[in-house]
């Protein structure tokens, strides 16, 4: 059964989009700023509005690569 989207799944594609960029400038740099996504073509919209999604994701992913290690 599919569930209705919420504010964290209604654009999963961003999300991922945007997480993807977290993990690559935290794996490069040791964190991820504003402005590195804003450089990495979000706006500050689509940061606003997924931001947290794509941390949360973010965050997971990285758990799971120092997990790994």
């Amino acid at each position: 059964m599919r569930h209705a989207p919420t504010a964290k799944t209604k654009h999963p594609a961003i999300v991922r989009r945007m997480a993807d960029a977290i993990v690559q400038a935290t794996e490069g740099r040791g964190s991820c700023s504003i402005a590195d996504l804003r450089n990495a073509g979000f706006t500050t919209d689509e940061i606003t509005q997924h931001g947290e999604a794509a941390r949360d994701a973010a965050a997971e992913r990285l758990r799971h690569f120092a997990e790994a290690a």
